[in-house]
C-alpha cells in the first residue's frame, strides 16, 4: 500500500513537471513572437518619384538626294569645308592639285582642322560661359580627337594633339578671374594663329591648283563618295514599293562602283529619310486606339559612338498585302554632321516616357480573391491586385499600386492611384522590402 502511494506521488510530480515545462515553452514561444514583432529589422525604401523611357531598337537605312561632284583631273583633293557644312552659290568647297595623294599631308591637314575647330569652340566658351565650361568642351573634344587620330599611324597627325593638351593644362591652373580668362584667350589665339600658319605651309607645298570646285547652288557638302548615291536616292521615296526599297537596302551588301574622279557629294535637298524595316506584327505599336497609324513627330536616336538625338516625322508606312515585313519611313530636315559615313545606322525610337512611384520588385505582393497576400513572382501591367506593405508609425499597412512601367528590378506605379479599393501608395511612403509574415495591421519597432 505504501509502495503504491509513493508511485502515485511520483507520477503526479512528473505530470506537474511536464505541465511546467510546457507552460514555459508556450510562454517562450509567445514571448519570442511578441519580441519578434517589436524588434524585427525591416529594409525600408521611400516611394520616390522617378522617370523612365521605353525604346524600340532597329536598323535604319539612310536615303538622301545627293549629287556627285566630279573633277576633270586626278590629283590631290583638298576639302575647304567640313563634312555637313552648308555652302552657298559660288562657294569654293574643294581644290584638286597636280600632286599625287599624300597620306601624311592629308592626315596633318585633317588633324589641324579638328584642333582649330576645338580651340575656336573653346575660345567662344571662355567668352560666354567661363573657364569651367571651356575646359569641359576641350576635354570632351580631346577625347574624340584622340580616338580619331588613334586610327592613323602618322606622327605628323598625332603631334597636333599637343596644343589641345597644353590648353587643357592651362585652363586647369587658371581658375575663373577676369584676368585669367583674358590670358587664356590670348594663349589660345596664339595657338590658333600658329596652327593656321602650319596649315598654310602644308597647303602651299601641294603644288599647282588643277581645278577649283565651287557650288552652283546652296547645299550641304560631304567629302568622298561611296557609290550608293543613286541606289539610296530619296527622290520619290514615298512612292516606292516595299520591294524597291528592300532591293535598295539589299544592294548595300554588294561592292559599289566609285568613280576615280569623284570628289564628293552635295545634298541640295535638306530632307533625308531613314527607312526602318520591322515585322508587320509590330506596326500595332504605332497605332492609336482607333487602329489608325500615328503619323507625326517621333524622337529617334542614331548611334555613332554615342546616341545622337533627332526629331523626325513618320511620313509613310510602306507595306504590301501578304508580306510579313514593312518599312517605317521617317524624315528630317536636320542635317547631322557625321552622317556622311555609312548608309546603315543602329537607331532607337522613343515609344513612351513614364513618371511614377519607383517600387522595387522584391516589395510587391499580389492579393488573391480571399484577401490573402503572397509574393508576386510574375508581373503583369493589366493585373490590378498588386500592392506593397508600408510602415506607418510602427504599423504595417497595405497599399495598392497600379503599374505603368516594368523594368528589370523595379516598377513605376501611378502617383494618383487607379481602379480598385485602395488605399493607394503615396509619394514618399516607406515601402517594406523583405520582412516576414507581413500583414495589414502588424506592429513592428
Amino acid at each position: 500500500m505504501k509502495r503504491f502511494e509513493k508511485f502515485v506521488k511520483s507520477k503526479k510530480s512528473v505530470s506537474l513537471m511536464c505541465t511546467v515545462v510546457a507552460a514555459v515553452l508556450v510562454g517562450g514561444y509567445v514571448l519570442a513572437h511578441l519580441l519578434g514583432n517589436f524588434s524585427e529589422k525591416l529594409n525600408i525604401t521611400p516611394a520616390s518619384i522617378a522617370s523612365d523611357v521605353e525604346y524600340e531598337f532597329y536598323d535604319a537605312y539612310i536615303f538622301r538626294n545627293e549629287t556627285v561632284v566630279e573633277s576633270e583631273y586626278s590629283g590631290y583633293r583638298l576639302d575647304l569645308v567640313a563634312d555637313g557644312d552648308m555652302i552657298g552659290i559660288g562657294t569654293e568647297f574643294a581644290r584638286v592639285y597636280n600632286t599625287p595623294e599624300d597620306k601624311d599631308k592629308r592626315d596633318s591637314i585633317e588633324a589641324i582642322d579638328q584642333a582649330l575647330a576645338l580651340l575656336e569652340k573653346c575660345r567662344r566658351e571662355l567668352n560666354s560661359s567661363g573657364i569651367n565650361e571651356a575646359r569641359r568642351v576641350l576635354t570632351e573634344g580631346y577625347r574624340a580627337l584622340t580616338e580619331q587620330l588613334a586610327k592613323k599611324d602618322t606622327a605628323a597627325a598625332v603631334k597636333y594633339k599637343v596644343p589641345i593638351t597644353e590648353a587643357i593644362s592651362m585652363l586647369s591652373v587658371n581658375q575663373g578671374s577676369t584676368q585669367a580668362v583674358k590670358q587664356n584667350i590670348e594663349r589660345i589665339d596664339s595657338e590658333i594663329e600658329k596652327l593656321r600658319g602650319e596649315r598654310a605651309d602644308i597647303v602651299s607645298s601641294l603644288g599647282e591648283i588643277y581645278e577649283s570646285l565651287t557650288a552652283e547652288k546652296t547645299g550641304y557638302y560631304y567629302s568622298g563618295t561611296d557609290g550608293y548615291e543613286g541606289t539610296m536616292s530619296s527622290t520619290g521615296i514615298t512612292q516606292k514599293t516595299l520591294g524597291e526599297l528592300l532591293s535598295a537596302i539589299d544592294a548595300l551588301d554588294s561592292a559599289p562602283t566609285v568613280s576615280p574622279t569623284s570628289v564628293g557629294r552635295i545634298v541640295y535637298d535638306p530632307r533625308w529619310y531613314a527607312a526602318v524595316p520591322i515585322s508587320a506584327e509590330k506596326l500595332s505599336q504605332y497605332k492609336n486606339q482607333n487602329d489608325k497609324i500615328n503619323y507625326g513627330s517621333y524622337t529617334v536616336d542614331f548611334y555613332d559612338g554615342g546616341w545622337q538625338r533627332t526629331e523626325m516625322t513618320l511620313e509613310a508606312v510602306i507595306e504590301e498585302d501578304g508580306e510579313d515585313q514593312i518599312i517605317l519611313l521617317f524624315s528630317s530636315n536636320a542635317m547631322k554632321i557625321g552622317f556622311s559615313g555609312g548608309r546603315e545606322r543602329r537607331v532607337r525610337v522613343l515609344m513612351n516616357e513614364y513618371e511614377g512611384l519607383r517600387v522595387p520588385k522584391d516589395a510587391i505582393f499580389i492579393k488573391n480573391k480571399d484577401g490573402e497576400c503572397q509574393k508576386a513572382d510574375k508581373l503583369d501591367r493589366n493585373h490590378t491586385e498588386y500592392g506593397v506593405f508600408v510602415l506607418t508609425y510602427g504599423t504595417v499597412e497595405w497599399r495598392q499600386i497600379e503599374m505603368i512601367y516594368i523594368a528589370d528590378t523595379y516598377v513605376l506605379a501611378k502617383t494618383s492611384g487607379g481602379e480598385g479599393d485602395g488605399p493607394w501608395l503615396l509619394h514618399n511612403e516607406s515601402v517594406i522590402v523583405g520582412g516576414r509574415d507581413l500583414y495589414d495591421g502588424k506592429t513592428v519597432d
